[in-house]
């Protein structure tokens, strides 16, 4: 598989997460950290990751990006911790989780703001719903 073919791959799997509207090329570009002119050239075939945004591409997808680009393993080495999961189900959850980082950032959320956790539920409970990963309290306590 080439660059092309993965990263309109992981494009497709990101639209079936988006609501209608919220999930164009341009959001697409947002959420991997590039232009909307850069990822048309990626989708088309047109260009390949280079220094700078390879590592944007690892955050979300692990250490793939280098077997797809044929390049050696990052020295971080940083997969996601889930790496064993099939991977439909860990590329929702390692997008549900960037996503739950970036509001939580954007919102100011940490243990200082929030120190109850409550809003920090919340929005994990709602970002995850939307990804189809249902979790609440209730379903951790067992029976």
């Amino acid at each position: 598989m080439d660059f092309s073919e993965w990263i309109n791959q992981k494009y497709k799997i990101w639209i079936t997460t988006q609501e209608k509207g919220q999930d164009t090329i341009d959001d697409f570009a947002k959420y991997i950290g590039v232009s909307q002119q850069l990822m048309s050239f990626w989708l088309n075939g047109k260009r390949s990751p280079g220094a700078r945004t390879i590592p944007l591409l690892a955050e979300l997808y692990g250490n793939e990006i280098y077997e797809v680009l044929g390049l050696p393993q990052s020295e971080k080495n940083e997969d996601f911790p889930f790496a064993q999961l099939p991977l439909p189900f860990r590329e929702r959850l390692e997008a549900a989780t960037k996503e739950v980082n970036l509001r939580y950032q954007h919102e100011g959320i940490s243990p200082e703001t929030d120190p109850s956790g409550e809003r920090a539920l919340e929005i994990a409970e709602e970002v995850f719903d939307r990804f189809g990963i249902n979790f609440s309290e209730a379903d951790s306590e067992g029976s």
